[in-house]
């Protein structure tokens, strides 16, 4: 997931406000901590955090919204090989 958010921070051609991702554990801890939140120290969160760039989740139970996240990955590796 860094590596990508890193690509992506290089690669990109214009600013980050927001990104938003699903559920998995690659993204956020809010189903495996104990607060059942998100703690805010995830590696995705404190990523986005020191770039004042908003993290949010997609709702439980969204999945339509699932592939709207992945779609959205595929769209910048395929505009990155094109550029």
């Amino acid at each position: 997931v860094l590596k990508f958010l890193h690509e992506l921070e290089r690669d990109c051609p214009f600013p980050i406000f927001q990104i938003q991702t699903d559920n998995d554990a690659a993204f956020t801890d809010k189903f495996t901590s104990q607060m059942n939140r998100a703690s805010g120290e995830h590696k995705m969160d404190l990523w986005c955090s020191a770039r004042g760039i908003e993290h949010r989740l997609i709702p439980v139970g969204q999945k339509e919204l699932i592939a709207h996240c992945s779609e959205g990955c595929s769209n910048f590796r395929t505009m990155k090989e094109i550029l």
